[in-house]
């Protein structure tokens, strides 16, 4: 008689752990979690006739389930966001996961230094004519030239505006790319849960 409500006990002071792991999580969400994981155990403890402790067991500590959880939340979140930032956190997180992590995170990087140089050039341009612009030389196109210009300028009047719009393509080229590689990962990470 005494054992059967130490098992419930064991439930309930590890789901309490993981709800203090969980705590920076919403309300709802932690607590539509803690039901999932609530019936996860029952449904092992009818269906496999398992003892509490190896289901518990198989579930992992309560602090490692919570970060897989809030990993999970914040891939779903940041696939959704158009905002740079979020998306390159996401990315920097999930590139220490493995190949398909650090494909997102170099794809991020790539882009959003490419309109971060583009940027950059369209800003610097009114400071440094003479060094920044598209100067067509013997040795090819080139971007900026410093201490001088090498060859002649091409499209001087559509410089900055042309910067302006690779920037944003960049931008924008980037966060679409980065969402989508996170909608497959997430769905990939899924089905192998």
């Amino acid at each position: 008689m005494s054992a059967s409500p130490s098992r419930p006990d064991a439930i309930e002071l590890y789901l309490t752990h993981l709800n203090a792991a969980l705590l920076r999580v919403p309300r709802v969400e932690r607590e539509d979690f803690l039901k999932e994981i609530r019936v996860h155990i029952f449904e092992k403890l009818e269906q496999q006739g398992a003892n509490i402790p190896e289901v518990l067991a198989g579930l992992g500590q309560p602090e490692e389930l919570a970060q897989q959880f809030l990993s999970e939340c914040s891939l779903s979140k940041s696939a959704r966001s158009w905002s740079p930032w979020t998306l390159m956190k996401a990315a920097t997180r999930w590139g220490l996961t493995g190949v398909q992590g650090f494909a997102m995170f170099f794809v991020g990087v790539i882009g959003y230094a490419f309109a971060f140089a583009f940027y950059a050039c369209a800003v610097l341009k009114p400071f440094f004519p003479r060094n920044v612009g598209f100067y067509l030389s013997s040795q090819g196109l080139s971007l900026a030239n410093f201490p001088y210009a090498h060859g002649h300028e091409v499209g001087a009047p559509w410089f900055i505006p042309t910067m302006v719009v690779l920037g944003f393509f960049s931008v924008a080229g980037t966060s679409v790319a980065l969402r989508a590689m996170m909608r497959k990962f997430a769905a990939a990470r899924q089905r192998l849960t």
